[in-house]
């Protein structure tokens, strides 16, 4: 029996004494019937592997909805990584959670500020009695953590002695939790809107261990990797990180552990503008009164505001190097105890292997969906609705399908100085995909969709201020590692040209999304490009029907040739093509196919059309000899055609829908689609073997979307690019 029992007098079953030796139990009351774990933490407890905790009320009080959620998931994702068991912390309806599901995260993320209590130590009491929300602090995830014998928790950044503490007193709960709670805390030090060195002062009265982690020893100043001050202690490997942790436990000191861990140079902001930000920060809210809880927020809020985001994007970069030491450090110590974790997966040989990225050049557009609460509409009046902010734009949808298949896409956009582009900016940071592609154009605004709908969903009217997105420039970093480029057709005509040429000239593949009717004729792909200069366009049916024209009344004398198309010779369909929604779409396909040689067709209700002319200059006849392509068990429906008198050769393929797809909303499907595929084409490469497969893993992935109710469904995950 543990003493836990002994001191109780009397013998417990196997699941109390599992509680027992979490410090669950007490002789009179169990905490456990508020405790609540996830499947996922209650068994890796079981099995003694290592656990992460992490605070959520950067969840609720941190982020805006969506991008709280997705910076959650990215950070989970990331222990999961490591070989950790992340552990989110919250109150939900009067119960602590010890972990959260995908539902109530999303429940968590989407409930409103004023509905949530920011929880510390303190508040645990009147939450729970009253069944409320409560999003937990430093302080508060430290307490549960240890009551769930959780010994390493990841967060960004602790809270400290606030400037002016000698005349109002004002300290963190943090540090006398941290006094008090035998939990170590990986973070990336004080923010620096607090004072650093009193704080270390506190800490030291409290007896919490200290230490950095990295090449320096000098305390980080959250934002930046330089304070100007001396770490109590500086470890350089994370082995020396555990063996604290193990130590500070084996002696029963019951004071947690510090461990500081600078952000990253590549990420930190500039140390002079927060600084100079903070100092006006702090000015701002001694002027206007705002002390004690709401201080914090407000400062960091402010921060963020005066220095145009730069602060909220290092933010975001510290959490996720937070999280990947946060799971070293956890799996380490699981392994001084004698506890051998799962092996973290490893990336597949091809992933290490390929150093060139997927570069997508396109809109980053802010989505502002305003609906009534009622279908009727005069003018000249105000009425009640709801407004709803998300990110959207062709190309950073795209770039979103390729990430969550499993590609490191870079995004190449413009963005305005104003709040829109810095929620744009931290929203595809917090998807753990670069922004160094996003370029900020002083005295601009970001490009907005402003759509106003009836309670029904009929659209009234709209604004597309979309601007700034001719100011979009690729320059030669990106183009030089790209493994393909996606162009989109909000970019002007110049710099689409400029780009494609600048691609050719590297031998990198070009994929032309349209956007729309208009910008599918707009751009100079018709006259001024020259044949083959584009690989790929990815037209709907209307758009591909509006280019076929374009082109016709370009090139009339030279359309007549494929009106002759027969069959190849050899080549047996399963079905005649009238039995399929392709036979109006061949002709107008093999006209623009005679300037871009690879369609993937967009057919909304009846699938996916994928067409190749093969040339010599990307396919040899002989690649396509036999069945391997038109008889495909991808394909619903293949055939291989020859005109007459050029003798090109077409592969056509058509990839039916999924039966009994719930249709939640059109927006972003099209756009996952091409992103699926083009991810797609950079793992497994052009063959016109995968060429099958991946279209229909493509559609798979958009039909996810249609059945999600954002631009690009978090359920696609880079299991769809299996062949």
């Amino acid at each position: 029996m543990t003493i836990a029992m002994l001191l109780a007098g009397r013998a417990r079953t196997p699941f109390a004494a599992a509680l027992a030796t979490r410090g669950l139990l007490s002789s009179r009351r169990s905490l456990s019937t508020t405790l609540k774990y996830s499947p996922a933490v209650r068994a890796a407890l079981d099995a003694k592997k290592p656990v992460v905790a992490l605070e959520s009320t950067i969840i609720t009080h941190g982020m805006p909805f969506p991008q709280n959620v997705e910076t959650a998931r990215m950070v989970e994702d990331l222990i999961r990584e490591g070989g950790a068991e992340p552990a989110t912390i919250a109150i939900l309806d009067g119960e602590i959670h010890v972990g959260l599901t995908n539902d109530t995260l999303m429940t968590l993320g989407q409930l409103k500020r004023d509905n949530v209590t920011k929880t510390s130590r303190r508040d645990f009491a009147a939450v729970l009695a009253r069944k409320g929300n409560g999003a937990t602090t430093v302080s508060g995830t430290m307490l549960v953590a240890e009551k769930a014998g959780i010994e390493v928790f990841v967060t960004g950044g602790i809270g400290g002695v606030h400037r002016g503490a000698e005349e109002s007193m004002d300290v963190s709960a943090d540090l006398t939790e941290l006094g008090r709670t035998p939990v170590a805390v990986v973070c990336a030090g004080v923010k620096s809107i607090l004072d650093i060195p009193k704080t270390l002062e506190y800490l030291e009265t409290q007896g919490v261990t200290v230490t950095t982690y990295g090449p320096r020893g000098e305390f980080p100043a959250f934002y930046t990797a330089h304070s100007g001050i001396a770490s109590p202690n500086h470890s350089t490997t994370i082995d020396e990180c555990a063996a604290m942790i193990y130590h500070n436990r084996a002696l029963d000191l019951k004071s947690g552990v510090v461990i500081a861990v600078p952000i990253p140079e590549k990420d930190a902001a500039n140390a002079g503008l927060i600084q100079a930000a903070v100092d006006t920060a702090v000015a701002e809210a001694e002027a206007n009164g705002i002390k004690g809880k709401d201080a914090t927020p407000f400062l960091l809020a402010r921060v963020a505001e005066l220095t145009r985001g730069a602060s909220l994007a290092a933010n975001i970069a510290l959490i996720k190097n937070n999280a990947r030491v946060g799971a070293k450090v956890a799996v380490e110590l699981a392994k001084m105890r004698g506890i051998t974790p799962a092996a973290a997966p490893t990336a597949s040989p091809k992933a290490t292997k390929a150093a060139k990225v997927p570069v997508v050049v396109g809109g980053l557009v802010l989505d502002v969906t305003s609906t009534l609460n009622s279908d009727v509409v005069e003018n000249h009046s105000s009425y009640p609705g709801s407004v709803a902010q998300t990110p959207g734009g062709v190309g950073r949808n795209i770039a979103e399908a390729m990430h969550r298949v499993g590609a490191t896409p870079t995004l190449v956009s413009a963005v305005g100085d104003d709040l829109a582009g810095q929620m744009l900016t931290s929203s595809t940071a917090a998807l753990d995909m670069p922004t160094d592609g996003i370029a900020v154009v002083p005295g601009h605004g970001t490009a907005v969709y402003n759509a106003l709908h009836t309670r029904s969903g009929e659209l009234v009217t709209a604004v597309a201020d979309m601007g700034i997105l001719h100011r979009v420039r690729a320059n030669a970093a990106h183009l030089d590692r790209a493994s393909v480029v996606v162009v989109d057709g909000n970019l002007a005509p110049a710099e689409f040209a400029r780009v494609v040429a600048a691609a050719n000239e590297r031998n990198v593949p070009v994929v032309f999304e349209p956007t729309s009717v208009p910008k599918s004729v707009a751009m100079p792909w018709i006259r001024d490009l020259p044949r083959d200069a584009i690989t790929y366009a990815t037209p709907n049916r209307v758009e591909l029907e509006a280019m076929a024209e374009a082109w016709l009344q370009t090139n009339s004398p030279r359309a007549i040739v494929y009106d002759q198309l027969q069959l190849l010779p050899g080549c047996t369909p399963r079905a005649p093509i009238q039995a399929t929604p392709l036979a109006d779409l061949i002709k107008p396909a093999t006209l623009v196919a005679h300037k871009i040689p690879r369609l993937l067709v967009k057919l909304g209700d009846d699938g996916v059309m994928y067409l190749e002319r093969v040339s010599r200059a990307f396919r040899a006849p002989h690649q396509i000899a036999g069945n391997a392509f038109y008889q495909h068990p991808a394909w619903t429906w293949g055939a291989i055609y020859k005109g007459a008198p050029m003798e090109d050769v077409f592969l056509v393929g058509w990839s039916a829908p999924s039966r009994g797809v719930k249709v939640t909303n059109v927006t972003g499907a099209g756009d996952t689609l091409v992103g699926a595929f083009v991810a797609g084409l950079h793992a497994h490469g052009h063959e016109v073997e995968t060429i099958p497969a991946l279209v229909r893993n493509a559609r798979i992935a958009a039909e996810m979307t249609l059945a999600s109710d954002k631009a690009v469904s978090p359920s696609i995950s880079p299991a769809l690019m299996k062949l």
